[in-house]
């Protein structure tokens, strides 16, 4: 269990208005102000996918369930 109570089940989001091929969700362990590592993995992997950089308005979130 991390220092802020550690991590938990959830979901999390990502969101950009320039690149909307960005926007999507997963659920796993979320917490710890820090991006999921689902997430991460996931947008690492569309990333590639499309050929492009990650958009720089990306924003994030997660809500522990």
């Amino acid at each position: 269990m991390g220092m802020f109570g550690g991590l938990r089940e959830g979901c999390w989001w990502t969101r950009s208005e320039s690149d909307k091929r960005f926007n999507g969700f997963g659920a796993g362990c979320v917490g710890g102000f820090a991006m999921p590592s689902d997430c991460k993995e996931w947008l690492e992997n569309k990333s590639k996918e499309l050929g492009v950089p990650i958009p720089d308005d990306l924003e994030w979130a997660y809500m522990k369930d």
